[in-house]
């Protein structure tokens, strides 16, 4: 989830990776994967899109809804629902198509 006033995409990749290379790190393994989904363009698995009605931040049994209050820390409706929004905003599908070169800051070139 990114933080407020850090922009999405390539300008946001810079930032982290800018952020990155101060602590001293080299190099950035990318591939992640959020539920299964990949949180980039892949041919292998289908990436990130809109969540499923049913997730944690919007449960729909009495079960889920417990789990989801128990380890959410208490969060609002209201919050719940910026959440579900901000995620919904974000398109991991089409992420990386300008983020290749994103890799020359980490090299120096």
């Amino acid at each position: 989830m990114l933080k407020p006033g850090i922009p999405w995409g390539v300008d946001g990749v810079r930032h982290m990776l800018d952020v990155c290379k101060s602590f001293g790190l080299s190099r950035i393994y990318w591939r992640v994967l959020d539920g299964g989904r990949a949180m980039y363009r892949s041919k292998i698995v289908r990436a990130e899109g809109k969540w499923d009605g049913d997730n944690f931040w919007n449960p729909k049994s009495d079960g889920d809804r417990q789990l989801s209050e128990r380890f959410s820390g208490g969060v609002s409706s209201e919050k719940r629902k910026q959440i579900i929004d901000k995620f919904q905003s974000l398109d991991y599908a089409h992420f990386t198509r300008g983020c290749r070169s994103m890799k020359t800051i980490m090299v120096g070139a």
